[in-house]
Formats: structure tokens, sequence, C-alpha cells
């Protein structure tokens, strides 16, 4: 009994060795085809994977991808057109991969292939930080202050995202960003730096607020304690609010509602 049960394993020890070697060979092939200029050798090679690929359907059927917020994910998969129903082993993954790092969105991606039908494929975004204006133009900037892109029309992500106007706006826009406090992250519609030193902030009330040159965050608690002292029929009647000057404010109301 003990016999037959030590065969049994010994047995399905051998089969994944030999489905392991097998696997190594292919990769191993995979790997010359890419990396080696011997025309002979590598036109033999593909032919031995095509075989392979029409007898056992190891073709290019599937592929998948993470999702996406801002990549148009048919955009990816055209990539890979020319390679479907082809064999899974002799496309060029490396190659692709190159090709859609370059795409304005894409901050890290993967490839990975089952050797049987599938591709799957994750991205990860980069993450947009606000929208600068410049010359009649809209673009994403990232966390570092970097252009990602045109801005995408009516996305519900973006169309969220903070303004920047102004020039020089964008150079100093992640500090600004950062010295936002939790009360007023999502109340602020635009940013325009003036005169290449300082910030007019303008609210989703419609307030606009003229902040110190080197003290944003004074600037913003000043605001803050004018904001729990008032109702929000007074804060409706306020057109600007100028909190330059230390321990002061100047508040400059509408008149008719203008």
């Amino acid at each position: 009994m003990n016999l037959n049960r030590y065969n049994k394993k010994k047995k399905n020890i051998t089969n994944y060795l030999i489905i392991f070697f097998i696997l190594l060979f292919f990769i191993l092939c995979i790997l010359f085809i890419q990396n080696n200029e011997n025309n002979f050798f590598k036109k033999n090679i593909i032919v031995f994977f095509n075989y392979l690929s029409e007898n056992y359907d190891y073709k290019l059927k599937k592929i998948e991808i993470n999702k996406l917020s801002y990549i148009n994910e048919e955009k990816i998969k055209k990539f890979f057109d020319d390679y479907r129903d082809n064999s899974i082993f002799l496309i060029p993954i490396e190659k692709i991969l190159n090709r859609i790092k370059d795409e304005n969105w894409v901050k890290e991606i993967k490839i990975k292939s089952n050797y049987k039908d599938t591709l799957k494929i994750t991205i990860v975004e980069f993450t947009p930080r606000g929208i600068y204006n410049e010359k009649g133009k809209s673009y994403v900037f990232n966390n570092q202050g970097k252009v990602i892109d045109y801005k995408i029309q009516n996305h519900p992500f973006l169309d969220n995202l903070i303004i920047f106007n102004g020039e020089n706006a964008l150079i100093h826009s992640i500090s600004f960003l950062n010295s936002i406090p939790l009360f007023l992250v999502n109340e602020i519609k635009e940013a325009s730096f003036v005169s290449n030193r300082r910030w007019d902030v303008e609210l989703k009330n419609g307030i606009i607020l003229k902040l110190k040159e080197n003290d944003l965050q004074n600037s913003f608690i000043n605001y803050e304690k004018i904001y729990k002292n008032m109702s929000n029929q007074d804060l409706q009647e306020i057109k600007s609010i100028d909190l330059r000057v230390n321990n002061r404010a100047i508040l400059k109301f509408r008149i008719n509602n203008d």
C-alpha cells in the first residue's frame, strides 16, 4: 500500500518536472527569438511555435485590462490588433509594453501571459491634481505639477478639480494644493496666480479670497473664522474678502446682488 502511494507520488513529481522544463524551454526560446540575430535559428524556432500554436490553439484570443478611469480601454487593445489569433508565444510583449508606456495617462504597466490564449494588462494611471489654463487651452496636471494631457470634456472626475490660471501658476500649484485646509478642499473653484507672487481664490459660493503672499494657511484660517460666524445668507452678500494683512479682513459686498 505504501509502495503504491510512493510510486504515485513519484510519478506526479516526474510529470510536474516535465511540465516545468517544457515551459522553461518555451520561455528560453521566446527570449532567444527576441534577442538573437541569427536568422536561421530564429526562423526555425518561429516555425516551431507557429506549428505548436496552430495545432494546439495557443493563440491570442483575449485581452484583460484592469478598470481604468482616464484611459480608453479600446485604445490599449488596439496595440494588439496585429497579433490576435497569432501564436501567444510570438507576441513582442516588451515592445508593446514600451509603446503603451508612452501614453499620457500611463504611470506603470505590467503585461502577463497565460501562455495559452490570454494577456492580462495591469495599468496604474497618473492621479490628476488640478486643471491648468494657458492660452485658451486646459491641461490636467499630476502630483508633481507635470502636465498629463489635455482636459477631457465633461469627465466626472476632472470637472471637480481646481482650475489654475496665471503665469507660473502651474509651478506653484502643488504647494498651493498642499496648503488647503480640510474644510476648503471641496469648496475652491479656481485659483489665479496674481502678479507672479500671490493667489486670488474663487470659491464655489462665489466669494473671492485675496490671499497673503507668503502665508496661505494663515489666510485660510482667517477666512474660516469669518465663515463660522456668518450665516449662509450673509455669505451670499459678500463679493470678496481681502486677507492679505495679518489679523485683518476687508470685506467687499455685492451691490444689488451684482
